[in-house]
């Protein structure tokens, strides 16, 4: 854990799939994403990342969960220490830039994933 204060304005949505995260020019992977926001995300991998380090970036979705297959963004790591699973690094990442259009898109993919995986489905079979 880190001694940096909270500076999370927004609540981030746990996701129940772990989308994964590629550059956007050549679709290298970069991590799988854990949680997300309008504002930032958090995405592991086996590897950490420089801090200060700026990529365009895609998120991508399979179909069906929302109107598109990937959401682009800038964004720049902020953070990088070991995970709960000490295999993989946690990566705090910060969206310096994002169209409004995407910015529709991630608030759709919060709201179809806490409709599809949200607390009151939990003890579903």
């Amino acid at each position: 854990m880190s001694n940096l204060p909270e500076r999370r304005l927004l609540e981030r949505t746990t996701l129940a799939l772990y989308l994964p995260v590629v550059a956007a020019d050549s679709h290298a992977p970069l991590g799988h994403l854990i949680d997300i926001n309008i504002t930032g995300f958090l995405m592991m991998r086996k590897d950490s990342l420089p801090i200060g380090e700026v990529y365009k970036v895609g998120i991508q979705i399979p179909s069906g969960i929302v109107s598109v297959t990937e959401i682009q963004c800038d964004m720049v790591v902020r953070r990088c220490s070991l995970g709960l699973n000490p295999t993989f690094q946690e990566i705090g990442c910060e969206i310096t830039a994002i169209s409004s259009e995407a910015r529709g898109q991630i608030e759709e993919l919060e709201q179809a994933l806490l409709l599809r995986f949200g607390p009151s489905h939990r003890n579903e079979p």
